[in-house]
């Protein structure tokens, strides 16, 4: 971008408060020197809490020079348009966006760079569906095969795992008769309860509360259990099994990396459990269901 004539800046600015997508600017060195309505509503700051402040707080800890790499790619005249990145919101919380930069110029130098940002949550939750829905019919397919609720329950743990590129998963069913939750699948190999009360931590808090708990950093929450030190486990994402209006149990996926999930996967994880919850307790009724001696289980 180059430099705006007087009689332009005007209308430029009203465009910019004007769109839905995040619009800031930034000097050579990160520092955020104009924020548009956009971005308050995109990252939850207003311009008063970030303009002076370094961009670093909008990008994940674990993309350390990030900016840099972006301001020597337009600093070589490369364009960057729709660039897939995740950011970060005030509220800790990341962000699946599109990104694209221009150059600001000041005599013909660079002088800083302009973002523009957009929400991409939506599209990509569009994108994955379809993946969902693959996961999803690979476990009808046990469940026309075989009345194990256990099997059932562990090929619809390791799809969830894949579908969310997650180092670890479980899932809890809940007993009325003990009221607990008890775990009938999981691929971590550190120790865990057996059974959980509901309310304890991410996945007993995501059957009571009957929503999504994500938590950025396991090891440093308040809710966590006792066992989690041992586990490796950063960052957890707990979603409940729903049948209408009923919980019938929880399924959590973890990450080793803390702040590794997105709004996009917890929108993920909640369609995708959303699906096999009929599937899983079609199992379970299966299972009760008496066989004539000698039957064969499909």
């Amino acid at each position: 971008m180059g430099e705006l004539r007087p009689e332009t800046a005007a209308l430029y600015a009203a465009l910019v408060d004007a769109t839905d997508n995040a619009v800031l600017s930034t000097d050579l060195d990160g520092v955020i020197t104009s924020w548009n309505r956009g971005a308050e509503r995109m990252f939850g700051y207003t311009a008063d809490q970030v303009v002076g402040l370094s961009i670093d707080r909008l990008i994940p800890h674990g993309s350390p020079h990030e900016f840099d790499a972006l301001m020597e790619r337009l600093s070589s005249g490369e364009r960057v348009e729709h660039a897939p990145t995740v950011r970060v919101r005030q509220d800790g919380a990341r962000i699946d966006v599109l990104e694209s930069a221009s150059p600001i110029l000041r005599g013909g130098s660079l002088a800083g760079a302009l973002l523009l940002i957009a929400d991409a949550s939506a599209t990509l939750v569009d994108r994955r569906r379809a993946e969902a829905l693959d996961a999803y019919e690979r476990v009808a397919a046990v469940v026309a095969t075989t009345a194990d609720p256990i099997e059932i329950a562990n090929v619809a743990l390791a799809e969830a795992r894949a579908l969310l590129r997650s180092d670890e998963a479980l899932l809890r069913w809940y007993e009325p008769s003990t009221g607990r939750l008890r775990m009938v699948a999981a691929t971590e190999t550190a120790r865990r309860p057996d059974t959980i009360a509901p309310g304890e931590g991410a996945t007993g808090q995501a059957f009571e509360r009957r929503a999504p708990v994500l938590v950025e950093d396991y090891g440093g929450w308040s809710g966590a259990l006792t066992t989690a030190p041992s586990t490796g486990v950063r960052a957890v994402l707990a979603v409940p099994l729903m049948l209408g209006s009923r919980a019938l149990g929880a399924l959590t996926v973890y990450r080793r990396e803390a702040r590794a999930y997105t709004e996009t996967d917890v929108r993920l994880l909640t369609i995708f459990a959303s699906e096999i919850t009929a599937l899983l307790e079609l199992g379970n009724v299966l299972a009760r269901v008496p066989r004539p001696d000698g039957a064969a289980r499909r």
